[in-house]
């Protein structure tokens, strides 16, 4: 909950009985029974006194000022009332929230007003695609927050625009996207994009340096480039880097600048996970791993090394090539074995053939988190 806090204040500072210190009541304060109903409504602050009304974490004694105070004019949403035998009531802002009743109005003008949801907002960090949905005029507005404090920033997206979200702040049965920084979007005017592409740079395993058995190498330079790590290496340094051992389950097990012969050379999961590790890339073996669990990781934004064919043909020569997008139905692959200006080194595969090859490749594959 955001509440609206008093920046400075006297810790002997009384307004109206209120004190806006934390203390505990007197164990001699008479103490009433109450009746706890479940209500939910809009309450309004009516304070005239400086600073605020304080928020309580209890009705009644033992009860203790909570350090947080609520502004006069404000509107907030309350969930139970708890009625003293005296007759004073206590409204209930979620969790161990009260506040006075005596400082509080439920008329109409309250609850039509816009309330300040003090429940807490659930933030997950997550990334993808947002389609910008709206038939209004002009275009749906930026927020520099989720929650009632919230203000327009002065940019407006257009209809039928996407855009990368980071964040989604679910609460007050609303949904928003964080599109970096202090930028929100209500998300009712939101659809998720279906087609996920990220923002990947191509490598070429065949210039400018000649590599023809190097596509493990090329492949975890691209998926690199997605996340920004190893920008200052070149393809010819990840291949030098890479470890070399007499099997793949150790390393790298041939000579990368020379075609292969009929022989099978490559380096495994596992230590192609390590090596990437090596560089900096948060990387992990997901051998194995479902197709829905390959489509998470894509929506997620991070890039999949995977062991297939060459240019995912129905062929039977070895290849490692990395997945950069995903739609529903196919992966966008990217092959590093073409010439930079060559057609058809990034190209949408049908899933069904994909996950044929994967699997006949008994699904090798490596993340980038």
């Amino acid at each position: 909950m955001n509440f609206k806090t008093r920046l400075t204040f006297s810790s002997a500072l009384l307004l109206s009985g209120l004190v806006l210190t934390n203390f505990s009541l007197k164990n001699n304060r008479t103490v009433y029974a109450a009746t706890v109903t479940d209500q939910k409504q809009t309450v309004k602050i009516n304070y005239s006194g400086g600073g605020g009304v304080a928020v309580w974490n209890n009705y009644q004694a033992p009860q203790h000022v909570t350090g947080k105070y609520l502004a006069n004019n404000t509107n907030w949403k309350s969930f139970k009332v708890a009625t003293l035998d005296n007759q004073r009531k206590w409204y209930n802002l979620g969790g161990q929230q009260w506040i006075d009743g005596q400082y509080v109005s439920t008329n109409s003008q309250a609850n039509n007003a816009p309330a300040s949801d003090n429940s807490q907002y659930q933030v997950k960090e997550t990334k993808g695609t947002a389609h910008i949905t709206y038939s209004g005029g002009g275009g749906v507005a930026v927020w520099n927050n989720y929650d009632n404090s919230r203000k327009i920033t002065g940019k407006y997206l257009a209809n039928n625009t996407n855009w990368h979200y980071f964040k989604i702040a679910t609460g007050d049965n609303k949904t928003w996207y964080n599109l970096g920084g202090n930028q929100w979007v209500d998300g009712q005017y939101i659809t998720e994009n279906q087609e996920y592409i990220l923002p990947y740079t191509y490598y070429s395993q065949l210039t400018p340096t000649f590599a023809p058995s190097a596509c493990e190498a090329a492949s975890l330079k691209i998926a690199m480039s997605v996340k920004g790590i190893g920008n200052n290496l070149s393809v010819k340094d990840v291949i030098d880097k890479m470890p070399r051992a007499s099997t793949p389950d150790k390393g790298f097990n041939g000579d990368p600048y020379k075609f292969a012969g009929g022989k099978f050379i490559t380096i495994y999961p596992e230590p192609l996970a390590a090596y990437a590790r090596s560089l900096g890339a948060n990387a992990f073996n997901i051998s194995g791993a479902s197709e829905q669990a390959l489509i998470n990781e894509i929506k997620a934004g991070n890039p999949i090394i995977v062991a297939c064919n060459l240019h995912m043909q129905d062929s039977s020569s070895y290849h490692v090539s990395t997945i950069v997008g995903y739609r529903p139905g196919a992966f966008l692959i990217a092959d590093p074995y073409r010439y930079a200006n060559e057609s058809g080194k990034v190209f949408w595969v049908d899933m069904n053939k994909f996950m044929r090859i994967y699997n006949y490749r008994d699904k090798k594959a490596v993340v980038i988190r």
